[in-house]
């Protein structure tokens, strides 16, 4: 009677535990692309302010959202200084012309394409703080001169809110030249313009 009775209870115990199993796992929450956040402002930022690239290409324009800009070299480029380099990284997506432009420079190799006017394009690059572009980088030129793929695994939380993986990829652009636009310094001179006496 004993062991019928441990035998019982064992079962129970396990009958319990693989119910709780299946009941904790059916309301854990589910990452999925679906569910992923998409654009910059979902990401936390200091202060608000990210980098958003528009890439002006032969026959097209496109916009996106990335989430790293770092300047490498170029600045005080007046024609005889450094050239200017300059990374952008984002969370993988839909982007066809610029992901088009990097399968051509591939195929083409990056020599190759980098003495061809043809592939040349142009990149803007603004750093936005809400809706208002505080300064913008307008690089004229470009070339991609490399690319990287990497899966973040210890810092997704930064991309997803949540753990997760992110597929990244990274770009760095090599150009010809580029200027600096000031967009608050202007925008703050036209209001001054603008403003009627006595106001």
């Amino acid at each position: 009677m004993n062991s019928k009775l441990t035998t019982t209870t064992a079962v129970l115990a396990l009958a319990i535990a693989s119910i709780t199993l299946v009941v904790g796992l059916s309301q854990t929450d589910k990452i999925t692309a679906a569910d992923a956040p998409t654009g910059n402002e979902m990401y936390p930022f200091a202060e608000d302010v990210y980098p958003v690239a528009t890439f002006t290409f032969k026959d097209a324009t496109e916009t996106h959202d990335f989430q790293l800009f770092t300047q490498s070299s170029g600045f005080g480029n007046t024609g005889r200084g450094a050239t200017p380099e300059f990374v952008l990284q984002k969370v993988i997506g839909d982007t066809p012309y610029l992901h088009d432009t990097l399968k051509m420079t591939h195929e083409r190799s990056n020599r190759a394409a980098s003495g061809n006017s043809e592939w040349e394009f142009s990149v803007t690059v603004d750093l936005v703080q809400g809706q208002k572009t505080l300064i913008s980088y307008e690089y004229n030129r470009c070339f991609i001169t490399n690319y990287k793929v990497n899966t973040e695994y210890d810092k997704a939380e930064s991309f997803t809110g949540k753990d997760a993986f992110a597929v990244l990829e990274q770009y760095t652009f090599t150009c010809g030249g580029y200027s600096i636009i000031n967009t608050s310094y202007e925008q703050m001179m036209e209001d001054q313009q603008n403003r009627k006496p006595y106001q």
